[in-house]
């Protein structure tokens, strides 16, 4: 069944009722009801097209260094809740948007579709809605947002993310001042070799030079030091590197630091005494990192782990979680079919109560939590659940952290903006040295090298 309305082309492969209605110059709301979908991959096509005048790039949550036109015979890029949102900003060279699309849902795993339709010279707009993977089974209300007044790019994405805070009502979670502090990382200074007496002593050191968080990365956990992942899923705290942690989160504590804490939400490993637990309920195996992805549909799954943070929370008074991993929580459509035993049919619910529930018992013991999410789980449905994002791992890149930095103030709003962590040799010179904090001015700096080993001049 096809529908036109105004110059949308709305197309549905079952019985269904679309009403379009014009709420403001730029937002469309379509209601789309049906009685029972007999189709095997039901599914909800909007089409248009404009003529592709005074547009050169494209910008959208992922696409990184890439800004450039993509044609509308490649394959569609997704948005869901743990990967990105669903908006797409088309800009000429002085950085003026020409046409900003966003959609009120980002939750689903919705398909776009944007590109140069050769024959004709226009830019061919495609959004592909799943409706076996929405969340009621009787009707869907979209709200699809089409901004073409003539504004900087990053305007129209503020009127975007505040679009989302407000009328979609994805109010974002509170940033403490904490959160927006310099802040130093232990990846790439230690990796997993994180010793106890060698973190304090670099904190004492940090905390001169005006940090106030430290996290701790992975490492903590286990004595196995080869990477990996073989060994998440027991989280305990391996006794050679750290003899007592609730001590030695009190010695930070002392310095006048913060104490957060990394942990793998997403995975199990092999070699974790939780494995024979939990390996017959996995989304799927990572068979090169000794791991498998838990299935948050198994309602003992999301129980283990709000569990595990609420004792590490209580039993060693951290300040809050690195929550790493979430966007390996693999969408619906590739998911294995609900069974016996699942209280969701679909993983992006399930993802939704996680951590609906993780937020709700963490911030029940302290208000003030603090939650890191990176690149790319970062959309509006995320923001309500962490307080501060940071840039995806691109260690001594200073020209991928200042591209991620900008993408994530784009769309951030008051959510505090953390750079990658920084790192670079000590041998190397002053500028290069500097070159690493003046491409992420406009972020919180995560620090990760070793302090004590840099010259006075760094």
């Amino acid at each position: 069944m096809t529908t036109f309305w105004n110059d949308l082309t709305l197309s549905v492969n079952f019985p269904a009722t679309i009403h379009c209605e014009q709420k403001t110059p730029t937002q469309t709301c379509m209601t789309i009801r049906w009685n029972q979908v007999n189709c095997a991959r039901p599914m909800l096509d909007i089409r248009w097209s404009r003529p592709l005048t005074d547009l050169q790039y494209v910008w959208h949550p992922n696409c990184a260094k890439n800004r450039s036109l993509r044609v509308d015979w490649q394959s569609p890029l997704s948005a869901s809740l743990s990967n990105g949102a669903p908006v797409f900003c088309f800009f000429n060279e002085q950085g003026r948007s020409r046409l900003t699309v966003a959609l009120s849902d980002p939750l689903t795993e919705i398909q776009h579709q944007y590109g140069v339709h050769e024959e004709d010279g226009t830019l061919l707009c495609c959004i592909h809605v799943p409706m076996d993977m929405v969340r009621s089974s009787s009707s869907y209300t979209l709200t699809l947002m089409r901004i073409t007044e003539d504004m900087p790019y990053e305007a129209a994405l503020q009127l975007v993310s505040r679009w989302w805070e407000t009328d979609c009502g994805f109010t974002p979670m509170p940033v403490p001042d904490a959160a927006r502090l310099p802040l130093y990382s232990t990846w790439y200074s230690f990796h997993q070799n994180t010793i106890a007496d060698e973190m304090e002593a670099e904190c004492a050191l940090a905390v001169q030079d005006g940090f106030r968080t430290v996290i701790v990365d992975d490492g903590w956990q286990t004595s196995d030091c080869s990477r990996g992942y073989g060994y998440c899923g027991d989280w305990q705290v391996a006794p050679d590197k750290i003899p007592d942690m609730r001590a030695h989160v009190a010695r930070i504590h002392a310095l006048g630091m913060k104490y957060m804490l990394w942990y793998n939400v997403s995975f199990v490993g092999e070699y974790s005494s939780h494995w024979d637990e939990f390996k017959d309920k996995l989304l799927c195996r990572e068979e090169i990192s000794h791991a498998g992805v838990l299935d948050p549909r198994f309602p003992e799954v999301r129980a283990f782990l709000i569990d595990t943070y609420v004792r590490a929370l209580k039993d060693w008074d951290l300040d809050g979680f690195k929550l790493d991993f979430i966007d390996s929580f693999r969408p619906s459509s590739r998911a294995p079919l609900p069974r016996e035993g699942m209280d969701y049919p679909l993983v992006e619910d399930a993802v939704l109560r996680l951590m609906t529930d993780v937020r709700q018992a963490l911030t029940a013991i302290k208000p003030d939590i603090l939650l890191e999410f990176r690149q790319n789980y970062i959309g509006p449905g995320m923001r309500t659940f962490g307080n501060m994002f940071r840039v995806s791992d691109c260690p001594a890149d200073w020209l991928s952290n200042r591209v991620g930095m900008v993408d994530l103030r784009l769309l951030s709003g008051d959510t505090a903006v953390h750079s990658d962590m920084l790192m670079w040799h000590e041998a190397d010179t002053v500028e290069n040295a500097a070159r690493q904090l003046l491409n992420v001015l406009f972020t919180v700096p995560q620090i990760s090298v070793h302090l004590e080993k840099l010259p006075a001049s760094h």
